[in-house]
């Protein structure tokens, strides 16, 4: 019987992987000695055999041996790894109950945060019952407090800013109310496609100017040119827009002489509950009853004058238009307005029709309107772009003034007609410490607007210069007398015509998204 080596007695239980390997050694050690007895027995019989044998026996001890290593080796590896895995997973653990340590140590702060704002607000008079409770001010995720605690009202930061947007004429002529009758479910007419294009601009604004070219009215059946009468489904199509400020004052308000100047009024009446003012027409001998648009906490005087009138006035004219001739009663009014408003903004119907050209004439009168106090000068009339610049006043003041916006929506037929600008600006106040406060006019853009319809104008609609594309310019219908209409064409129109420091041909709601993340 083989007996066991002495070093695996004092080792049994702690190398287990190497009691197998020493076990295998010994009898291997054991068959050695059984075959060298055996020689010995048979007399050695051959000495070659002999030599054989051992060589054979030494050569498998040899073997044995090195599997024995290998076997060692292997186990040793296996445990490493299984520690490595087991540090690997402890120090994971570590790392997490760390974080949810450290979350606990943020949520506490912020709880012992809001605890010291909430006493502040509290010792300074500013709790208000029922509003947001400090609690609730906690980022998600943070602990509550363990307390309840007071009721704070935060006050938001003033703000300092109106933004104002004014488009040109509102034109309608009779292919677009018939257009819209067929889109109304109620059998009366609905103008909301026409605007669809600019309406999410338009509603960014705080302040949205246009010239209604047309009477609009319940009264009149609808009727195009010369003679306009427009069905007041489209003054609501234009509130539903955005717009709240709507010019009157223009060469067609006597169109339907004294009576329609009554009807016009009737239906803008009815819409002032919706938050709108109209300006351009006045009490004979009383001017002094100034439109003014309040907004942020201030107050915007909007004002409207004529060069010309198709008609002469009636004498049965419940109110009247002013004319770019009476500089007297101008000036007065605009400095009646400075009195009354934070900001004045006056609109002047001038110029030639389909003419690029600014005339002395308007040159001279924007001059002298900026003068007398106006902050901001709109031109229409032309039915064409005309370009932007800015007039210091003779107190030093900056005023802007654009010459003509063009048409926002119409079917007329030369390709210029189609192309108008929408004046964006800013109004920025600053507080005098007196009562008073001085405007500034910051960041005017004249952004461009396409008129596109069908042929035989039909489907009429106003979009985005920067939305529009090649294809719709191709397919336009007043290709069919005018084939030079195209983007590049448009694009030329509004380059020749408009300086580059205001004309900003880029999509302004993509601007408007960026400015506000």
């Amino acid at each position: 019987m083989s007996k066991k080596h002495p070093e695996h007695e004092r080792n049994h239980g702690r190398n287990t992987f190497a009691e197998e390997a020493d076990s295998s050694d010994d009898t291997l050690k054991e068959d050695f000695s059984s075959w060298e007895s055996d020689d010995d027995t048979d007399n050695r019989d051959s000495g070659s055999t002999f030599e054989q044998n051992r060589a054979r026996a030494r050569a498998s001890l040899e073997k044995r041996r090195k599997n024995r290593e290998w076997k060692i080796r292997a186990r040793k590896k296996r445990h490493r790894q299984i520690i490595l895995k087991s540090l690997l997973a402890i120090l994971l653990a570590v790392a997490a109950i760390a974080g949810i340590l450290t979350i606990r140590r943020q949520a506490k702060n912020a709880d012992q945060q809001v605890s010291r704002l909430a006493q502040a607000a509290v010792s300074s008079n500013n709790v208000e019952t029922g509003s947001i409770s400090a609690s609730e001010a906690i980022t998600s995720g943070s602990a509550a407090p363990e307390e309840p605690q007071a009721a704070v009202t935060v006050t938001p930061e003033p703000v300092n800013q109106v933004s104002l947007v004014a488009c040109g004429d509102n034109l309608i002529h009779q292919r677009l109310y018939e257009q819209a009758a067929p889109r109304s479910a109620d059998g009366t007419y609905d103008f909301g496609y026409l605007y669809q294009g600019v309406s999410p601009f338009i509603k960014e604004h705080d302040a949205a100017w246009i010239d209604v070219e047309t009477l609009i009215n319940d009264v009149y059946e609808p009727s195009g040119y010369p003679v306009f009468s427009t069905p007041g489904a489209d003054g609501q199509s234009l509130i539903d827009a955005g717009f709240n400020v709507f010019s009157l004052s223009n060469n067609h308000v006597y169109d339907y002489l004294g009576d329609g100047i009554q009807a016009t009024l009737d239906f803008w009446n009815t819409k002032r509950d919706q938050g709108i003012i109209t300006t351009g027409l006045w009490t004979p001998g009383d001017y002094s009853n100034i439109p003014i648009l309040e907004k942020n906490g201030y107050k915007i005087a909007f004002l409207t004058y004529t060069e010309v009138t198709n008609n002469d006035e009636p004498a049965d004219t419940p109110e009247r238009v002013i004319y770019m001739s009476e500089t007297d009663t101008i000036q007065q009014q605009i400095a009646q307005a400075r009195q009354s408003a934070d900001a004045v903004v006056v609109s002047c119907h001038w110029g030639v029709e389909d003419s690029h050209d600014v005339t002395d004439e308007q040159r001279a009168a924007a001059q002298n309107i900026a003068d007398w106090g106006a902050d901001v000068i709109i031109g229409d009339h032309p039915h064409v772009i005309q370009d932007g610049q800015w007039i210091q006043a003779s107190d030093g003041r900056q005023v802007f003034c654009v010459y003509s916006l063009g048409n926002l929506v119409s079917t007329q037929e030369q390709p210029d007609e189609l192309i108008g600008v929408m004046l964006d600006c800013t109004l920025s106040f600053t507080d005098n410490g007196n009562g008073t406060k001085t405007c500034t006019i910051q960041n005017p853009r004249l952004i461009p607007t396409v008129t596109d319809y069908g042929e035989g104008g039909t489907n009429s609609h106003t979009v985005l210069f920067s939305d529009y594309t090649e294809e719709q310019a191709d397919a336009h219908g007043i290709r069919e007398n005018n084939p030079e209409f195209s983007l590049e064409y448009i694009k030329g129109v509004l380059e020749t015509n408009i300086s580059g420091d205001f004309l900003y041909l880029d999509n302004p709601l993509k601007d408007s998204a960026a400015e506000g993340n």
